[in-house]
């Protein structure tokens, strides 16, 4: 292979990662209230069971 098609592979391999990466940064930061709510239950009761995580993240963003 092209050492310039290896390079064009390679930047938009990190292109592809770079974007998932940022996307998943926004969604963890625009849920943080929740993941915090979870975090602090966890603690406090050492176990979560399926009805309480789908309590706790009522307010999740997905996108």
């Amino acid at each position: 292979m092209a050492e310039s098609t290896q390079a064009r592979i390679d930047q938009a391999i990190r292109d592809i990662v770079m974007g998932v990466f940022e996307r998943a940064y926004r969604i963890l930061d625009i849920n943080r209230a929740v993941l915090e709510r979870c975090a602090r239950e966890l603690l406090a009761r050492e176990t979560l069971d399926e009805s309480d995580i789908r309590q706790l993240t009522q307010g999740l963003v997905r996108n």
